[in-house]
Order: C-alpha cells, then structure tokens, then sequence
C-alpha cells in the first residue's frame, strides 16, 4: 500500500509537524502534539512522588551509622539525584518502548513479506514485551496490511500522525497500535480513533471493521489487547477533535499577539544611538 508523500518536522519544544504536498505544503500538528494536551497530571504526580519516595528510601536503608546518615543529609546532590530520578526513570521507559516498537515493526515486515520464519533478536531488558507480542500473533491470524503509515485529515482544521500499523486480524481488519505502560489511557484511545479516522477517509475502497490498542506487558510478557468498534472510535474521535481544536485556536491567538507586538514595536519612536556633539541648552 503507497504511503502518502508527507514529511514530518520535529520542532525544538518536542512537538511534531506534518507538511502536506497535496495542499501545498500545509502544515498540520501531529496526533501525539494534540493528545499531549491532556492531563496527566493524576496519575503521573502520585507516580512520580511513589518513585521518588523509592529512590530516597533505598538510598537511606544502607545507612549503618549516625556519621554516614549526616554526611548524606548534607550532600546536596542527593537531593538534586531525587528530582531528577522520575524524569530518568520515564525517559528509560521511553526508551524501552522505542525499541519495542522497532522489534514489532521488523516483526510484521518479515510476516508482510512472507521470508519465513521470524528471528529478530531482543535485548534483555525488552525481552517481555516482545514475547507478548509474538504470543499475540501466535494465537491469532494476523495479516500486516500497511505499517508506519503517514496518513492526515482535514478535519477538525487538520491533524497528521504515524500509524503503527493497519492489520487484519482473524478476518477483521483495523488500526493498531502497541503500547508497554502499566495501562490503557484515554489519550491512548484518542490518538488511535484519529489515525482510525485519517486511515479510513484517505483509503476508502477498505472496509476498516475496528481500532485496537495492544498493550504488551513489562512485567508478565503476556498481551493485552482491546479492541473498540467503528460507534467507540468515532466518541473517541470527538473527544479528539475539541483537543484539535483547542490547539488551532490557541495557535492562532498566539499569532495574532506575535504580529499585534511586531507592529507595535514598528510604531515605537526611534531612539539616537549617539549624543549630540554639543550640548543644545
């Protein structure tokens, strides 16, 4: 299946954009820039307090004596290490879900391929993971019908993104995505109902039957699948597009105050940069 020619632009604060050729090079937000809206706030605070409670506890449960415990007490980079330790913990686990994500893409190219059988090797660290999900394709039918896709909508003043993958599995074909946190989010079903959408209007002679989010467990290396109908996609997708239009607007009142303060500052009167030679008074 061709993927559409659209090119994706990493901006310096994280956020992502997609420029689009057919409507001469338009530029859209991505999918994840939209669903990074969403508070994380209540669940990612008691988190990152529980981690941090971890890391100073194991760190004070290998004082043995009054000078020791005093001389942790006043280094300050103890303290500085304990701040830190969540956003180090969470980049890890980013990492780790980066490379999850590789081992599936190689995974479904050499099944979309047909070369036989399937041996990719893994790190141990991501070990599990990777064993749920070739657990999930060995207890089902799963045909690879297009991977990495770029695909983008119009709606909602326009979004684009890249899918995982487009699969049928046991006949039925939808949109997946694979994901290795401790959950299922709302943000996660958001970010899959718009590929869901974007998939479906741009490739219209497929049937697309449904939307699932494959989450591939850290810890036990069992799957996790959950599949939602195209009615569950499309409230999804509503509860997306407010996100979407959320951040068009706020895109365009931050520009409406960047041009307001550019003619403003035009307006200002110029100030000599030199003296005059002689006092006119």
């Amino acid at each position: 299946m061709p993927t559409p020619e659209i090119t994706r632009i990493d901006l310096p604060d994280g956020t992502r954009t997609y420029e689009i050729p057919e409507l001469d090079g338009k530029k859209f937000p991505s999918v994840t820039t939209i669903t990074g809206q969403v508070d994380k706030s209540r669940s990612l605070t008691p988190w990152a307090s529980r981690i941090t409670a971890q890391f100073l506890k194991e760190k004070f449960l290998k004082v043995k004596t009054d000078k020791e415990l005093l001389a942790i007490m006043e280094n300050n980079r103890i303290w500085q290490d304990a701040r830190k330790y969540a956003d180090m913990i969470k980049k890890r686990e980013g990492d780790k879900g980066t490379r999850v994500h590789e081992f599936a893409a190689k995974v479904f190219r050499i099944l979309k391929e047909g070369k036989g059988d399937i041996d990719v090797d893994v790190d141990p660290d991501i070990e599990k993971p990777c064993m749920a999900l070739m657990e999930w394709i060995e207890g089902n039918d799963v045909i690879p019908v297009a991977l990495e896709s770029k695909v983008w909508s119009e709606n909602f003043r326009g979004y684009a993104g890249t899918l995982d993958a487009a699969l049928l599995v046991n006949g039925r074909l939808g949109i997946w995505d694979f994901k290795t946190g401790k959950g299922v989010y709302d943000e996660h079903k958001l970010q899959v109902a718009a590929y869901f959408s974007a998939f479906r209007d741009m490739f219209q002679d497929l049937n697309v039957e449904e939307m699932g989010i494959l989450r591939l467990d850290k810890e036990t290396g069992f799957p996790d699948p959950h599949r939602y109908s195209p009615d569950e996609a499309e409230d999804y997708l509503a509860e997306f597009g407010l996100y979407c239009m959320i951040w068009h607007t706020k895109k365009d009142r931050e520009l409406r105050e960047r041009t307001a303060r550019a003619e403003a500052k035009k307006k200002l009167p110029k100030i000599p940069r030199k003296l005059p030679k002689e006092d006119p008074f």
